[in-house]
């Protein structure tokens, strides 16, 4: 019968080596329990360092870089410098506000023979706060504008919620822990302070963030963890030669749950301090499932003036094709509402209308919008629709629309369409021969092969003739030309007179002259950077 004898051991934080050894070794597979003894050796303890100026902080290793000042000059001349702290002062001490999630682990040596495991993550799994194994309370950003002596002040506040999950299993059963990073470097406050004469900081105002989380943690999975544990004897088949032996690597694994949720910011109130008065902005953001998008942000002024914004989605809106394609991020429909003194009134509505089929003879089988509506303030259940999109080509590129007012513009696709190399106002695309929309189509095909800054004159002429073209006379056209991968080149609108765009050898825009590379300047762009 065995004598289980359970004790907890507290220790100062600090650095521990704990060493297990197997009592009597094992050979044979089907015996797998054995005793174990331990040793506990000290590496290095943390004390708690009581209130002495001499020894203020403790320091501990850690890996990566962060941000200690950043300088702007003009002419070589320091202008402003931003200087970063993340330390915060107690009781007269100094202490860092850093939280560190485990050291940088890059060797394990267990007891089984011949095993040895390599890392590259901290020794605590999972718990790295989406990549920096440190995340911080506090950071103080001091900015200093030399120019007038006058420093600016901000403390930022974070919430690093390391808690575990209810439903997960203790570290006796589970070696690995799940992600979740969403609980880390959330900003819960900032303070804004202006330097006073006497070199005081006096509150200017000051920024409250409340997170909230849709508790919809994904675990209807699992993650798995396999290492090599022990190599024991499977069977022999005779005699002493150790090539007769045969043995058999077992396995030890582990199931955890994956979860998968997000932090929002659920109210956010900035309170500015002004010559003796307060004054509070508060601003509410409420989401909705199943989508998890933001669904209402009310905005509440001091003198209680209320604007609301309503989005409704796919899920509100009804339809099921954007919701079976998993398009249910965009916001289908937005209203602005606006209360004073207990009397609400819209100040706006619009909507994007989305195919609930398809095909469409707009979108063909690709789904994108076919109209936008606006509602008129005093009668917001009828829309007026301000633009239709008629037609889009098999890449989703759109071919033609109209305004409320009938107008259509079409607009043709080159560069093997990637580009828009003319836009027709006043006309359907039906309207214009399709020959002619082949030859500027052919001409920018050539061109998008061509190295950048050759010669376009050939293109040009193309457009130039098609721009001149009799059928199209009652037309307003403008044509584009491109160096792709580096931006457009020239643009030529109804009146004729061409602007062409210059790049420089790292293809920074340079210039914008008039009607050819050698014409009018009418726009320079200079990059100046001190070193």
């Amino acid at each position: 019968m065995g004598i289980t004898i359970q004790k907890t051991l507290w220790f100062p934080k600090g650095e521990y080596l704990l060493t297990a050894s197997r009592l009597i070794p094992i050979d044979d597979p089907a015996v797998l329990e054995a005793g174990f003894y331990s040793t506990l050796s000290y590496i290095k303890s943390l004390p708690n360092i009581p209130n002495n100026p001499a020894n203020p902080e403790t320091i501990q290793t850690a890996g990566g870089l962060r941000i200690k000042s950043i300088t702007q000059k003009e002419n070589n001349i320091e202008v402003v410098k931003t200087e970063y702290s993340y330390n915060e002062i107690v009781d007269g001490v100094i202490h860092s506000t850093g939280i560190l999630y485990g050291y940088p682990l890059l060797v394990s040596q267990d007891f089984y023979e011949g095993i040895n495991k390599f890392y590259g993550v901290i020794d605590y799994p999972f718990r790295n706060g989406s990549g920096s194994n440190i995340v911080y309370g506090k950071v103080t950003e001091t900015t200093v504008n030399n120019q007038n002596n006058k420093k600016i002040k901000k403390e930022y506040f974070f919430t690093n919620n390391a808690s575990s999950e209810s439903d997960e299993a203790t570290i006796e059963f589970r070696n690995k822990t799940p992600y979740f990073g969403w609980k880390l470097n959330n900003l819960k406050e900032v303070l804004y302070y202006n330097q006073n004469n006497d070199d005081s900081y006096s509150l200017i105002k000051k920024d409250t963030i409340i997170y909230d989380q849709n508790n919809f943690k994904l675990n209807y999975t699992n993650g798995v963890r396999i290492e090599p544990r022990d190599r024991v004897l499977y069977s022999t088949l005779g005699g002493s030669d150790p090539s007769n032996f045969i043995y058999k690597t077992l396995y030890k694994y582990e199931y955890y749950p994956l979860f998968s949720d997000f932090s929002f910011e659920a109210k956010k109130q900035s309170t500015d301090y002004m010559s003796g008065k307060t004054i509070t902005t508060t601003i509410d953001n409420t989401y909705t499932n199943p989508h998890f998008q933001i669904s209402k942000q009310k905005t509440t002024f001091s003198d209680a003036t209320i604007n609301e914004t309503t989005y409704n989605y796919a899920y509100e809106k009804g339809n099921q094709l954007l919701i079976d394609k998993n398009m249910v991020g965009l916001p289908l429909e937005m209203t602005i509402t606006q209360t004073i003194g207990g009397a609400t009134k819209t100040l706006g509505k619009t909507e994007t209308i989305y195919p609930t089929s398809l095909p469409t003879a707009q979108t063909g089988s690709l789904m994108l919008p076919i109209s936008v509506l606006s509602y008129d303030l005093q009668n917001t259940t009828t829309g007026i629709t301000e633009v239709t999109y008629d037609k889009y080509d098999l890449k989703g590129n759109l071919q033609q629309y109209t305004t409320k007012n009938g107008i259509s513009t079409t607009i043709i696709w080159g560069y093997n369409k990637t580009q828009p190399i003319a836009k027709i106002e006043g006309a359907k695309l039906s309207d214009i021969s399709q020959s002619l929309i082949d030859t500027i189509v052919s001409a920018s095909n050539t061109d998008s092969s061509a190295a950048p800054s050759t010669d376009e004159t050939a293109l040009l002429s193309v457009l130039n003739t098609f721009r001149t073209d009799g059928s199209l006379s009652n037309y307003q056209i403008t044509t584009y030309t491109y160096d792709p991968l580096v931006g457009v080149r020239s643009i030529t609108p109804p009146s004729g007179i061409r602007e062409v765009y210059i790049y420089d050898s790292v293809n920074r825009l340079k210039e914008v002259r008039e009607q050819s590379s050698t014409g009018k300047l009418l726009k320079e762009y200079q990059y100046n950077y001190k070193h």
